[in-house]
């Protein structure tokens, strides 16, 4: 994997604005852009994935890679496991979190760890256990509207259409997607090729630093609680099992390049075993 590449920042311009008397504009760019996606036929179908690969993490003493593999099935299961190794160390440091219904999924663990070797527990988002499982539930949400463009029935979201936006590079349909509970998310579907490039929400500082070996005093921080701006860059669409799917997800909060996802695969619809969402 190569080095976090710098973040595109798009300036965004509304030309238009359409709450009222819109969502039939929206309606229209959502067909357009599942289809270019594969089709409402094979998205409908789309009830789980698995994708594997490499995360690059910025941290205070620089960059981290690790591995990544996020477990979905919708409409409310979900776990994310990522595994890193510290400088000149065997031992390898897997964190886990998601959801599993009511249940959130929470854990640190070090294998072939020896002396000197410690790990945060991953922090609750928003401060609280309910806080918390809302966040994930939201997450799993966005997943669904990022990836498919589809969000759960359950979800309760509703789409309008939020107007056109424009960069050096083009022009971009907005769709707002806002739901329960607060539920708001900004989606920019490319009008050449019709496919989502970002998202954009407002929530609680997602970001999750851990101790690792050799890390300089002050590595460890625990997210905050006051809401800040989130973005999703999606890039390198490629075919998976019929659909074209993202392989390069980044993520800037306030403006600051933070993570960069590197999807070496997608699994469609696997078959989890019975205790794959659990913080084992």
């Amino acid at each position: 994997m190569s080095v976090m590449r710098a973040f595109v920042v798009i300036v965004v311009v509304l030309l238009a604005s359409g709450w009222a008397g819109e969502d039939a504009k929206a309606v229209k760019v959502l067909a357009q852009a599942r289809q270019a996606l594969g089709g409402e036929a094979r998205l409908a179908q789309v009830q789980g994935l698995t994708a594997t690969g490499q995360s690059m993490r910025m941290m205070p003493d620089g960059g981290h890679i690790g591995e990544l593999r996020l477990d979905v099935q919708w409409p409310d299961r979900m776990l994310r496991t990522d595994a890193s190794h510290g400088p000149g160390s065997e031992a390898t440091f897997v964190m886990l979190r998601g959801l599993a219904g009511e249940t959130l999924l929470r854990k640190s663990k070090i294998l072939n760890g020896g002396p000197g070797h410690r790990m945060s527990q991953p922090p609750l988002i928003g401060g609280s256990d309910a806080t918390a499982l809302r966040h994930a539930r939201d997450e799993l949400t966005r997943l669904a509207i990022a990836l498919l463009l589809t969000p759960p029935t359950s979800a309760g979201v509703q789409a309008a259409y939020g107007g056109v936006a424009e960069s050096p590079d083009g022009k971009a349909d907005v769709v707002v997607f806002t739901g329960a509970n607060g539920f708001a998310a900004r989606v920019f579907v490319e009008v050449s090729s019709h496919k989502p490039l970002m998202m954009t929400w407002r929530d609680f500082d997602p970001r999750i630093f851990v101790i690792l070996p050799g890390s300089p005093p002050g590595a460890v921080s625990a997210p905050g609680t006051a809401p800040v701006e989130v973005t999703w860059y999606l890039e390198d669409y490629r075919a998976a099992s019929g659909l074209q799917l993202p392989h390069r997800i980044s993520r800037s909060v306030s403006g600051t390049p933070d993570e960069e996802w590197t999807i070496k695969a997608f699994a469609i619809n696997p078959a989890f075993k019975a205790d794959a969402f659990t913080d084992r």
